[in-house]
């Protein structure tokens, strides 16, 4: 493979003037079997996780669809507990496939995460339990609240 890269595409490793680990030089071959990042990717309908090489590429994905629940018109919930255990099912099947293909779970150099925008879960403190279901991003239990917060003096100013 060249050692020229199309800087287009992402990439892991050392940005210039830095250095990267004995015995790891930035060509694409090297990045392609040193460099990994994982990806959570908890959306609305399923959570997946996915392992990138250095040059952006997947090399191993695990995917789970759960259950959404929709208890009245206009909510949406999730079970907080069921979208837990789906990222560590994902992870774990996921770096399974991984390790499977000879890489060492120690070539995972990070991983980031992407949600379901504002669904938000409430968690007791003492007993680390949820209080309630997740609700849901496009849950509209709450626009008459909101419709009634946005009419108030000063509601402007919160605002973009």
């Amino acid at each position: 493979m060249s050692d020229q890269r199309d800087p287009k595409r992402a990439r892991v490793a050392a940005a210039e003037g830095e250095h990267l680990p004995a015995g790891i030089t930035e060509t694409d071959e090297e990045l392609q079997k040193h460099w990994f990042v994982g990806s959570i990717d908890q959306g609305t309908t399923s959570t997946r996780f996915l392992i990138f090489n250095g040059l952006g590429d997947p090399v191993a994905m695990h995917q789970i669809e759960f259950e959404n629940h929709y208890p009245h018109s206009g909510w949406h919930e999730h079970d907080p507990l069921e979208l837990l255990s789906s990222v560590e099912e994902c992870i774990s099947a996921a770096l399974a496939k991984f390790t499977a293909l000879g890489h060492p779970a120690s070539a995972i150099r990070g991983v980031g995460i992407t949600n379901q925008r504002e669904t938000t879960v409430l968690w007791d403190a003492r007993t680390g339990e949820p209080l309630h279901n997740a609700i849901v991003w496009p849950d509209t239990r709450t626009a008459p609240l909101v419709r009634d917060l946005r009419a108030r003096p000063g509601a402007d100013a919160l605002q973009p």
